[in-house]
Parts: structure tokens; C-alpha cells; sequence
């Protein structure tokens, strides 16, 4: 199924073959809900209890954009280096100094963290 839209705290799926809708709380995605957006173009797994919908599994990597984030220092490269930011869903992560806004990135859905740069 592929996120079709977002209704205030409701997140619509549609099913892509038989253009069927479930509805789940955001309260019922818990921190998924933090991964996903309208313009994704990735397929998840619904799953259900009692033929009622009651999470999403997610791919293992998912691309977010960066929308904000404090520039990083120059020449400050020893080591793993990170800072906040503000992802385009609206969560924050830690990605590495040489990040900036607009940046395009790939995040593991399993931790919440950064996985590289896209390119």
C-alpha cells in the first residue's frame, strides 16, 4: 500500500491493486509516523488485527529532505561529528556536520538514524 494522504492526525493508505483505503491514527503509527509523507513513493505493509488496520511496516531506508539545521563548522571534521535537524515530516535526527538545508538524505526506519547522503 502507498500513504495517499494526510488528514490531520489520520493517515490515509490505498491499496494498489484494488484502490481499497484504510484509515490509522498517527497515535496508532507511533514514531512511524515521523518517516512518512504524502509525496513518498515507496510501497509499505499494512497490518491487521480482526481485519482492522493497526501499523504500517516501513522499508528499511526511507529519503527525507532536510529543512532545517544549524550550518556546520568549517574544517570540523575529526571524527563522527553530528548535529540536529529538522526533516521535511517534521522530526528531528542527528545527521552529520557536512549537512545542510535542502540536503536529501536516507534514514533507517529501524533506529531513526542516518544512513547517507543521497546523491
Amino acid at each position: 500500500m502507498k500513504l495517499s494522504f494526510i488528514d490531520g492526525d489520520t493517515y490515509v493508505f490505498m491499496d494498489q491493486e484494488s484502490f481499497e483505503q484504510f484509515e490509522l491514527a498517527k497515535e496508532d503509527l507511533g514514531d512511524n509516523a515521523g518517516y512518512l509523507s504524502p509525496d513518498d513513493d515507496f510501497e509499505m505493509e499494512i497490518t491487521f488485527y480482526e481485519s482492522k488496520p493497526v501499523g504500517v511496516v516501513l522499508p528499511i531506508l526511507v529519503q527525507r529532505t532536510i529543512t532545517y539545521c544549524e550550518p556546520g563548522i568549517k574544517g570540523d571534521t575529526s571524527g563522527k561529528s553530528f548535529k540536529p535537524a529538522t526533516l521535511d515530516t517534521g522530526i528531528e535526527v542527528q545527521v552529520p556536520l557536512f549537512c545542510d538545508i535542502g540536503t536529501k538524505i536516507m534514514l533507517d526506519t529501524r533506529d531513526g538514524s542516518f544512513a547517507e547522503r543521497v546523491k
